[in-house]
């Protein structure tokens, strides 16, 4: 069995141990003495979060030009259609002084 004394050298080696491990957390975290902040966790989620704010940006552009070239290629059908509209008009409104000319 063991003593009272026993027991808090026990506690004490594994409270210094835990101590230690949590320190070396830290620094794996945060980055310290012993990591480089970009190979820290928080430096390397702070790298990732920027390449997805990146892509996130490139991604709206993309929507966005995809939309002009959408709204681009409408218009110009819809051109298109006016002119023809309007050459067809042109022509039946002229018809019937086409047709009194040619008699």
């Amino acid at each position: 069995m063991t003593t009272p004394g026993e027991k808090i050298v026990l506690l004490e080696a594994l409270s210094a141990r835990n101590r230690e491990r949590i320190e070396q957390l830290h620094d794996d975290i945060h980055g310290g003495p012993s990591v480089e902040w970009a190979q820290s966790i928080r430096g390397r989620l702070h790298t990732m979060q920027s390449a997805i704010e990146a892509a996130d940006k490139l991604a709206d552009a993309t929507r966005e030009l995809v939309r002009e070239q959408k709204r681009a290629r409408e218009s110009r059908f819809k051109t298109w259609q006016l002119v023809t509209a309007t050459i067809i008009g042109l022509l039946t409104a002229a018809a019937p002084y086409v047709i009194l000319l040619a008699h």
